[in-house]
């Protein structure tokens, strides 16, 4: 009886392991193909942008942007890279004309697109062929995406080869505005929606190729668990023949016939504003690798034999089962580490291509303005050199930490020197009073993070005061009270209603979020014709850095 109770036991044990075992796998498996998703689609939105920066592209300037990218190596899975340009889009002078005579701007016809540029690899696809798809109620409805140029993906998609059969694709489309779509927008916010229409440049679209994109997604595939996708033309997908995405000459095994696998799941899958449906199923291997038999084993082994295997099958089982959830965590930890990394490094690229050469462009400016000001102007002349040494100090700070890789290195900051300098660097910028009541004792309570929050915050603070209060005296003190550290920025300008401020302001959103990340209580007053008051407060919860370095 014993041994009966051990084998059913571990049967039930066993079951729910390998059920652990499936949705592990199918948990790693989404995560792979969200990964490669993404990277698909930044090397597109990558060129969007260089494509809505050239609004006017020649052929040869096509080619060098589909050099500049690299599909082959980049992106090996697309077929397909297509410019299709809108014919209809009116002048920028008749939507001026149109803004200033009407209260609303009206619909336009639906846009007419022509492919004016294309790269194939693979496929026997024709600019006819694509221009003809563009236009089809269900693939045309998948245009528009958001404003900012987001992709979308298109309904499935046969593409034909010439030595292979058509290959199921889906496109990604990522609209391109013209270049003053913004500016136009600020005009008259309420046509949002019509300008959009009015300002359709054009699309960039990108077909991936099913096949090529699981064998450059999951380039080792599971022999235990596998999974059959689905996409429709409209809404979320249905899972039916005409909307699998295998080879079209191949038999789907979700509907073949006895088709019983010993676990089986659906997960919907967002792609790119478009909802599929992945069919997870376990195979025969799957089943190979299962510890349930072993329960037949115990129980023929005898009752005492049987207690003893239980036992000790149990405990591997719950040992297999901590390494399953282990391992998972560790993936996720992996995989959000690197993503973290990429997203540091894009950025790093973006200022230095961006800000770092503006900054320079105009850091050269200031030169030559100094230079020029100081033969008729001495005094105008030696504060445009003061401006230009502020702004070296800027760029050297912003390379400082583009080329930083560990969060952790460079020297302590220290609050009270950073307020300092602060000022010192406004100082010369406007005739309003700076000044400060900075004390040292105060900075030393402060961890290094939030002394940087906090001297960002002062910067923010600072900046608004200068452009909008017309105050005659500013200050920013630093002070500890005791039990708490309070840093205040404060002046006697025009002051302000706090309530009537927009919801949706930037600034005053930002250091909001800085104070409450560095655990500190933000405070805002202000009082027309009498001044504002911008303070944060944290409370001392360490001793003085000076003494825990020593």
């Amino acid at each position: 009886m014993i041994s009966v109770l051990a084998s059913g036991w571990f049967w039930r044990e066993a079951e729910r392991l390998d059920q652990a075992r499936f949705s592990a796998a199918v948990t790693s498996l989404v995560e792979q193909l969200d990964s490669r998703t993404e990277r698909y689609a930044e090397q597109l939105e990558r060129l969007g942008e260089w494509t809505e920066n050239r609004p006017d592209i020649s052929a040869a300037g096509w080619n060098e942007l589909v050099k500049k990218l690299e599909p082959q190596s980049n992106l090996p899975a697309f077929v397909e890279l297509t410019y299709a340009t809108n014919t209809l889009m009116p002048s920028r002078a008749a939507i001026e004309k149109a803004q200033r005579s009407k209260p609303l701007l009206s619909f336009l016809e639906s846009p007419r697109l022509e492919v004016a540029h294309r790269w194939i690899s693979g496929t026997t696809l024709t600019s006819d062929d694509t221009q003809q798809w563009l236009h089809t109620s269900p693939v045309k409805a998948c245009w528009w995406a958001t404003a900012s140029g987001r992709p979308s993906s298109s309904p499935r998609r046969l593409v034909p080869h010439a030595h292979a059969d058509p290959t199921p694709a889906v496109s990604l489309f990522v609209p391109v505005f013209a270049t003053d779509f913004l500016e136009l927008n600020e005009f008259k916010p309420e046509n949002s929606r019509q300008l959009r229409h009015h300002r359709f440049q054009g699309l960039v679209i990108g077909t991936i190729s099913w096949k090529g994109f699981l064998e450059t997604a999951l380039p080792l595939a599971n022999e235990q668990v596998d999974f059959d996708a689905f996409a429709d033309a409209d809404g979320p997908a249905k899972i039916r023949p005409e909307a699998w995405m295998g080879a079209s000459s191949g038999n789907c095994r979700v509907f073949a016939q006895g088709f019983n696998p010993r676990f089986q799941t659906i997960h919907k899958w967002p792609f790119f504003r478009n909802q599929w449906q992945l069919v997870f199923y376990t195979t025969q291997r799957f089943d190979q690798h299962s510890t349930r038999y072993r329960a037949w084993f115990a129980l023929a082994g005898g009752m005492m034999i049987s207690t003893v295997m239980a036992g000790a099958m149990a405990v591997q089982l719950r040992a297999r089962l901590r390494q399953e959830v282990v391992s998972r965590e560790l993936q996720s930890t992996v995989q959000e580490l690197e993503a973290t990394r990429r997203e540091r490094e894009r950025l790093s690229h973006d200022l230095h291509d961006g800000t770092i050469q503006a900054l320079y462009a105009l850091q050269l400016g200031l030169s030559r303005a100094a230079d020029q000001a100081a033969e008729t102007s001495p005094s105008l002349g030696i504060r445009l050199t003061e401006y230009r040494r502020n702004l070296t100090t800027i760029i050297g700070e912003l390379r400082g930490h583009i080329v930083r890789r560990d969060p952790d290195e460079g020297p302590q900051t220290d609050l009270a020197g950073l307020l300092t300098a602060l000022v010192e660097r406004m100082r010369c910028t406007t005739e309003t009073g700076l000044f400060t009541e900075v004390s040292h004792d105060a900075a030393e309570l402060l961890t290094s993070e939030q002394s940087v929050h906090w001297a960002n915050l002062a910067h923010e603070a600072l900046s608004n005061a200068l452009r909008h209060s017309e105050a005659r005296r500013i200050t920013v003190a630093l002070r500890n009270t005791g039990s708490h550290v309070t840093m205040e920025i404060r002046d006697d300008g025009n002051g302000f209603d706090p309530t009537a401020l927009p919801r949706t302001g930037v600034g005053l959103l930002s250091m909001k979020k800085r104070a409450a990340s560095t655990g500190g209580t933000f405070e805002l007053e202000s009082l027309a014709g009498i001044g504002t008051r911008v303070s944060v407060t944290v409370p001392v919860t360490r001793e003085p850095r000076s003494q825990l370095e020593t």
